[in-house]
């Protein structure tokens, strides 16, 4: 485990390669009177609007219809203040059902920490804040981590849910992979518990038995918590260690991919995507990122990927036509190509994306783009193999919660290290998709 200060200097890194240098994440204790968190900026995810959950093989409707990704491009200040109430906000336990923070945790200080399975920070911090539950759960303090929007997308082949279903599914997976004991809340749709805990991913609270914040960190640190409950409910005699927990310890995967990977030479942002009803999961989603001169004015490049949910396990079919998009619905703009197929690939079967770069000219980013995918989704367990037709509304506005994807919307080093499939691809060559030639 690295120390706090290694954590918190890397979590800074994060922020400035993502937001820049007007970033400030501040820390708040019980007893400051400093005000709550600084500005954030565009980590985390939550696109478009929750249509079909679907757990493996079916999966629960009607939950988690609230749109998220509407946010449009600009900044919200934070709704956390410390010494303020807490915001009502709606959340979800692991089985669905509705919890109301913090009207369902009055009566006991509670410990709030959001994370998800592609934030490194949370990765290596979230032992720490099982050890101090650990020692602070017997006297009477509530321990939640909330799961949201996604803080990097394709970190570990992980993608941004569209429903509520799908957002749980990811907590199940969370709770398998991580071992966690502290119970997990996940985020609605909209993504209000993000912004009520100062639209951060990993940033960790404390409210009162009132529901009144009494302490804020913008990254989780169990140290300064410590010292908070300390005052706040007493002292331990012999404090847990997180070694002590025997708890696993989360690395960036690395999976080489068939086709080449995108490589852009600007930092791309991703707009707000909402997926139409679907009969079937959504196997392979869209992510949908633009360069800054298209929010500016609706012209630029556009980048569209179709990524594998690892949730539903399932892999091309690269014996059978390859993945097609078509564009539709833009409203006079120029698209080139307007639509495209995936190269064809030797290998039976893979699960890397299937990225293309296209240019847009004279969009108006208030109107939606229609984009129709058409692949062929396989599974080895349940066996099955399905001809896939689906489709999505894009709006070429920044979603406030996309996330940040290493490579595309920051860098550390060349080549967009931690991408799942890893590579380089094309630059800005024009309309093609990634790992193809130009069009003739």
């Amino acid at each position: 485990m690295p120390t706090n200060s290694s954590t918190h200097l890397l979590a800074a890194v994060l922020a400035l390669a993502t937001f820049g240098f007007g970033y400030k994440p501040t820390l708040v204790s019980a007893q400051s009177d400093r005000p709550g968190a600084g500005q954030a900026g565009p980590f985390g995810g939550g696109q478009g609007e929750a249509m079909r959950g679907g757990r493996r093989g079916g999966g629960m409707q009607g939950r988690g219809k609230r749109n998220g990704g509407q946010a449009g491009s600009q900044q919200h200040a934070p709704l956390i203040e410390v010494g303020q109430p807490f915001p009502n906000t709606v959340t979800y336990a692991d089985d669905g059902a509705e919890i109301i923070v913090p009207s369902a945790t009055s009566g006991s200080y509670t410990v709030l920490v959001r994370g998800c399975l592609t934030c490194p920070i949370f990765w290596r911090s979230y032992h720490e804040t099982e050890a101090v539950a650990r020692d602070y759960q017997p006297k009477g303090v509530k321990f939640y981590f909330v799961y949201g929007a996604l803080a990097h997308p394709e970190n570990n082949g992980y993608v941004q849910p569209f429903s509520l279903d799908e957002r749980l599914m990811h907590v199940a997976e969370a709770k398998e992979k991580l071992k966690t004991t502290v119970p997990w809340l996940a985020d609605n749709m909209d993504n209000e518990m993000r912004w009520a805990m100062g639209n951060l991913p990993n940033s960790e609270c404390v409210l009162d038995p009132q529901g009144k914040v009494v302490y804020f960190n913008s990254w989780s640190d169990s140290k300064t918590l410590r010292e908070s409950l300390s005052k706040l409910v007493g002292p331990v005699a012999n404090p847990t260690l997180a070694s002590d927990l025997n708890l696993p310890t989360i690395q960036r995967e690395r999976t080489d991919a068939v086709l080449p990977r995108v490589q852009v030479s600007e930092q791309l942002t991703g707009v707000v995507v909402k997926a139409h009803p679907s009969s079937e999961p959504l196997y392979a989603k869209l992510r949908c990122e633009v360069a800054p001169s298209v929010i500016e004015s609706g012209t630029g490049q556009i980048y569209l990927g179709f990524h594998l949910d690892p949730l539903y396990d399932t892999h091309w079919n690269n014996l059978a036509d390859p993945l097609k998009y078509e564009l539709t619905d833009f409203n006079g703009a120029k698209i080139t190509p307007a639509s495209g197929e995936a190269p064809r690939v030797s290998q039976e079967t893979d699960t890397g994306p299937r990225e293309f770069l296209v240019e847009i000219e004279g969009a108006d980013t208030s109107k939606p783009i229609t984009l129709t995918a058409t692949y062929y989704a396989c599974s080895d367990s349940p066996a099955f193999c399905k001809a896939i037709k689906q489709s999505y509304e894009i709006t070429l506005q920044k979603d406030d919660f996309a996330g940040g994807v290493s490579g595309r919307s920051f860098r550390f080093g060349s080549g967009g290290r931690g991408n799942r499939g890893g590579g380089r691809g094309m630059g800005r060559g024009g309309a093609s998709p990634i790992g193809q030639g130009p069009r003739r």
